[in-house]
């Protein structure tokens, strides 16, 4: 059985909108990958396209997940030659080469576009990035939980100090299975006051801040 041919589409554009002509992009395999149907094999050299004066480019290549192609798991790596155009520009100053990896599955064929293929290959697909000058915004339009992972931990920052937002009924911050639940004035207000003896100025007697553990009142240090 031969290797199903995927053609790759895309446009390219700068952040004007203005199309990008003569720009080389450049795909290659990460491994060799043979057809253990007939023993042919597929090349994991470089193969470049050029774009045309409307910015498109279009380049025919092999599915990576055929019945009978092996090994199995292997994407393709695309680097955009924006400056110098060539392999070896990478080393000339003032030059970056923004680079993708991806699957592509025979499922698409006969035509995919290259931005279908990098954005599914991306944790939030089922959300919405909005990568502007604003900053990033990911946001979920159906009725799954967004969730944000990372093996080292997740940080939130604020570097303008505008504070972070925090919106949702109830917000919840959990570990494991223990959840800390946000209180809103309306909540507190409603909490119990057993145990509690509470002067005239609304101090408690022995002038100790008390915290509410989720189910009790207990005394801070």
């Amino acid at each position: 059985m031969p290797f199903t041919t995927v053609t790759v589409t895309g446009t390219l554009k700068n952040s004007s909108g203005d199309a990008l002509s003569g720009i080389h992009v450049q795909f290659a395999l990460t491994q060799v990958l043979m057809s253990t149907d007939n023993g042919i094999m597929a090349t994991n050299e470089p193969e470049t396209v050029v774009t045309d004066n409307s910015g498109n480019f279009s380049i025919p290549l092999i599915a990576t997940d055929d019945a009978y192609t092996t090994p199995r798991g292997q994407v393709y790596v695309c680097k955009i030659l924006s400056s110098g155009n060539t392999p070896y520009g990478q080393f000339a100053s003032n030059t970056s080469f923004p680079t993708y990896y991806f699957a592509l599955p025979y499922t698409n064929s006969p035509t995919v576009s290259f931005a279908s293929l990098i954005y599914s290959s991306m944790s939030f697909q089922g959300g919405i990035v909005d990568n502007s000058t604003k900053g990033i915004l990911i946001k979920e339009s159906g009725a799954s939980a967004v969730a944000i992972q990372g093996a080292g931990g997740v940080t939130v920052s604020d570097s303008s100090a505008s504070g972070i937002s925090l919106t949702g009924s109830p917000i919840k911050l959990s570990s494991g299975t223990t959840a800390i639940k946000v209180y809103t004035a309306a909540s507190i207000a409603t909490l119990p006051t057993t145990g509690l003896t509470v002067g005239s100025l609304g101090i408690t007697a022995d002038y100790r801040i008390r915290f509410w553990n989720g189910s009790a009142w207990v005394t801070g240090s």
